[in-house]
């Protein structure tokens, strides 16, 4: 069953102004395909404050994001930009007994951490990763991810999630966090959209009229913004926020869709 296009896909979307070209890689058609009328969304929304409470009390894990993938459209500087450039010359940094002190931090990925403080970091989000993968191209999978003992604490989100049946299986659990004027810069998943299989993953926006997150039309430049709560699309694709009004935060939950969730979706 073809789920998401691999090539570049034009659709025509009219709204009560005007219809635009969008070209861009789809989700059986469309720039974002919702999923709030196939999941119990009432209880969803129900265990928001506990998904609040979670954040409040593991602010300990919060880290920046390394927003890896393609330079930023926008020119804003982001920690990436710096940890490219470090591992391409470590000898940006003159002083050697320093210089060892931020290989370590590479090593146990708390470079990010690090690089807010030391330098110019224009556009940064955070995250709360209490499921991570032992390698990117394994996410989707449980056997290839860790559990921090914190995430013990989420059980009650596995809960919901299992009983809506949409994965077979599922791995790295992270948080998006935006604080007030926080943005993500406009950005892909994969340096080269051509080669990556589109990942499978739920996106879950607990507060849509906050996070306002979109696709970009590289041909137009045109936004085209999520809807509803629960979404999935082509990380190819370039994608970011508006700088948030309130403080907010998404879910994505990477996984393997199940056979009989995909026939849901395309019944």
């Amino acid at each position: 069953m073809k789920i998401l296009s691999k090539i570049y896909s034009a659709v025509k979307i009219t709204t009560k102004m005007t219809t635009i070209n969008i070209f861009m890689f789809l989700a059986h058609n469309q720039p974002f395909l919702n999923f709030d009328h196939l999941i119990d969304l009432n209880s969803l929304l129900a265990i928001k404050p506990y998904v609040s409470a979670f954040i409040a009390k593991n602010h300990h894990l919060l880290k920046p994001t390394k927003f890896y993938g393609s330079l930023f459209k926008d020119g804003s500087l982001g920690t990436h930009d710096y940890h490219d450039e470090f591992n391409t010359n470590p000898g940006v940094i003159a002083d050697p007994k320093l210089r060892e002190v931020v290989f370590d931090l590479c090593k146990s990925d708390q470079f990010a951490n690090y690089i807010v403080f030391e330098k110019d970091v224009t556009a940064c989000t955070f995250t709360i990763t209490s499921r991570y993968a032992l390698k990117y191209s394994t996410k989707h999978r449980a056997t290839e991810c860790v559990a921090l003992l914190e995430d013990k604490q989420f059980d009650f989100f596995y809960e919901w999630l299992d009983r809506q049946a949409i994965f077979a299986d599922y791995g790295r659990v992270v948080l998006f966090i935006n604080y007030h004027g926080g943005y993500s810069p406009v950005h892909t998943d994969y340096v080269d959209a051509s080669q990556p299989s589109a990942d499978e993953f739920l996106w879950i926006d607990f507060a849509p009229d906050r996070k306002k997150f979109y696709l970009l039309d590289v041909e137009t430049n045109q936004k085209i913004y999520s809807s509803g709560h629960c979404n999935w699309f082509n990380t190819n694709n370039h994608h970011g926020s508006d700088p948030a009004p309130q403080a907010c935060y998404s879910l994505r939950v990477d996984g393997v869709f199940s056979d009989a969730f995909k026939q849901r979706v395309f019944k």
